[in-house]
């Protein structure tokens, strides 16, 4: 399901306003009690296909205070709605009947504007499909909440000559095939950065034996003779930034080590983490390694399942309590 996302600075704020004609903003904070209670509420509405013309998004007060300042934010939650980035609207009260009024006008307006597209469909996407039995209730995919931007790959290859963005294996619905390989020797890293704070059930690799082609960098002798599986991941929840490969490697005591004997190919594969040391996730990092050193080490796909929670750049310390 598609979630809500934080504007993580000014200029993330002004590439919002550029990009969505028609936007809601609404303005919370961490330590907000009223706007953890009418987030839930909020978030169904996101999914209503009436409002589908409409971008939503989320300002921390502490995060971005410049963009509170230029819309005059005295109290929160408020919930200011744009056109062309124009105010056109404000709710500050009476939530569950003001806001859908509110939006629905908005609604209206994009409904015959024929220069606007919808949001990408909220149903459930094929791939969720597939894994659904990975995810437990309550769960959900979290790569809709990757930050690509501060994500990392090293040693990380794309299969598809035409695939120019190695972190496509990391989209849920990633445009044709995404399938990776680590380069120069079977290891591979991911610096993965989430945009909210969340709990980390679990991650999936999606495994294959790819077939050759014009369009692939290996040919059909080095997919058939030089690839494997990953035969161990590890993973480290909260570091401040991509691990190198020598302490990857050579750390016995990382928070989660899976060691894949057998994999059925092709397939998913579940890397069941240690949950109660992945409650507060905002980072990730990934370690890949198969089982003969001088192979590529081949991943069609990286899913992660769990919980996503409040903006990751909205959880400051308080220093004052």
């Amino acid at each position: 399901m598609r979630e809500i996302k934080y504007i993580k600075d000014v200029a993330d704020w002004s590439k919002t306003i550029d990009a969505n004609k028609y936007l809601l903003a609404n303005f919370t904070a961490s330590w907000c009690g009223p706007c953890k209670f009418i987030k839930p509420f909020v978030d169904q509405l996101y999914q209503k296909d009436e409002y589908k013309k409409i971008e939503f998004v989320r300002i921390d007060t502490d995060t971005v205070p410049d963009v509170c300042t230029q819309f005059g934010i005295s109290g929160i939650p408020s919930f200011v709605l744009l056109e062309l980035g124009k105010e056109i609207d404000r709710v500050t009260g009476d939530f569950q009947a003001d806001l859908p009024l509110a939006l629905s006008k908005l609604a209206q307006r994009a409904a015959g504007d024929a220069s606007v597209e919808q949001r990408a469909s909220t149903v459930q996407s094929a791939v969720f499909k597939d894994v659904q039995k990975f995810i437990p209730n309550g769960f959900e995919l979290l790569n809709n909440i990757i930050h690509f931007g501060d994500s990392v790959a090293l040693n990380i290859m794309a299969l598809q000559k035409n695939n120019d963005d190695i972190k496509n294996v990391l989209r849920e619905n990633p445009k044709g095939d995404a399938t990776v390989y680590t380069d120069a020797d079977s290891q591979g890293l991911f610096f993965v950065q989430l945009n909210n704070i969340s709990k980390v059930h679990s991650i999936l690799l999606k495994l294959s034996k790819p077939q050759a082609g014009e369009n692939t960098n290996l040919d059909a002798e080095e997919l058939e003779d030089e690839c494997q599986h990953p035969s161990v991941v590890k993973v480290w929840a909260n570091k401040p930034s991509i691990l190198s490969f020598d302490d990857a490697a050579g750390d016995t005591n990382a928070q989660n080590v899976t060691k894949i004997e057998a994999a059925d190919l092709p397939g998913w594969y579940e890397v069941k983490l240690k949950y109660v040391r992945f409650q507060s996730v905002q980072t990730l990092n990934i370690f890949v390694d198969g089982e003969d050193e001088d192979n590529h080490t081949v991943i069609e796909q990286i899913l992660l399942v769990g919980v996503s929670g409040d903006s990751a750049k909205s959880q400051p310390i308080n220093t004052d309590d």
